[in-house]
């Protein structure tokens, strides 16, 4: 084995213990910080590191019995997983698993979850890339590169800018915009509504599609500006209303992108069998349910 082998085993074993003891680890960013982790259920929270402290992930108190930290370092990407421990019995209950990141407000951050929930808060100039297959992901006061996919559940947002690919297969999706970057801005649902509040004196195209629901624009809306909006749904309604504020009179920086945004690439998951959503898909198809029914239907069920 040559020397710059054994270093390598000896740093990835060193980040997987290197925590104080109290539910604590540290995160070895370089420049720029880049994050990816994965988990199989839970709540993650995103926030900004306070000054004078080290970014590092925080497990709430109910949740290290339950999950096991792995930290690891591959070239420029703090790669970070929590799995189930070997004791945990999925039957028994107790399933809590909270962590909290801190992280540099610019970070770059690819996420995913197949069940639970992805709170991002006070982050400018990021890069997102956050994929949840059952559950709802958040944001408040982030500007920057945000690429958002959930399956089956939520996508909501307040005091955002930046450019934005948002979609999602069976939910609804909220956001609150202050600002928009030059470039083509896609949001979808498949079932469900997309609703937008847009920040006052945007320049900005707005297109609308709907196959089965409604489309209310109330937002001024320039064929040939330099940022355009795409809303689209196949089963529910759009709105786009104009905010009480103003946008921004200087745009914060972020991530450089192309005209038509080459959004990060989150990995996929397992595809996991869900007999009541598709149940749910199959009579909205079929006409037996509407898109509003199916919408309050699937909150019910906790999938939105």
């Amino acid at each position: 084995m040559d020397r710059g082998h054994a270093y390598k085993e000896h740093l990835g074993a060193f980040l997987n213990v290197m925590h104080n003891g109290n539910n604590i680890w540290e995160l070895p960013f370089g420049l720029p910080a880049e994050l990816e982790l994965q988990t199989e259920w839970g709540n993650l929270s995103l926030v900004p590191v306070e000054p004078g402290q080290r970014p590092r992930l925080e497990l709430s108190p109910g949740s290290a019995d339950n999950i096991a930290v792995h930290v690891d370092k591959q070239g420029d990407a703090v790669r970070v997983s929590l799995d189930p421990q070997r004791s945990f019995k999925w039957l028994a209950g107790g399933w809590e698993c909270r962590a909290t990141l801190y992280v540099p407000r610019d970070v770059r951050a690819h996420l995913q979850t197949n069940a639970g929930s992805v709170s991002v808060r006070d982050l400018n100039g990021c890069e997102l890339g956050i994929k949840v297959n059952t559950g709802k992901i958040d944001l408040a006061s982030v500007y920057g590169l945000v690429h958002l996919s959930a399956d089956a559940g939520s996508v909501t947002g307040r005091d955002v800018g930046g450019y934005f690919d948002v979609e999602t297969q069976a939910g609804s999706v909220r956001l609150d915009i202050l600002d928009l970057q030059p470039g083509e801005h896609r949001v979808r649902a498949t079932t469900g509504s997309v609703r937008l509040e847009l920040a006052r004196g945007l320049d900005v195209c707005i297109e609308t599609h709907t196959s089965l629901g409604s489309v209310r624009n109330r937002y001024p809306s320039r064929p040939t500006a330099a940022t355009k909006l795409l809303l689209s749904t196949e089963m529910g309604s759009v709105r786009v209303d104009e905010g009480s504020s103003f946008g921004p009179g200087r745009r914060p920086s972020v991530p450089s992108a192309p005209t038509a945004p080459s959004w990060p690439q989150v990995p996929s998951a397992p595809a996991r069998e869900d007999p009541e959503l598709e149940r749910i898909l199959k009579m909205v198809e079929a006409g037996e349910l509407s898109a509003q029914d199916a919408d309050e239907l699937l909150r019910a069920l906790g999938r939105v």
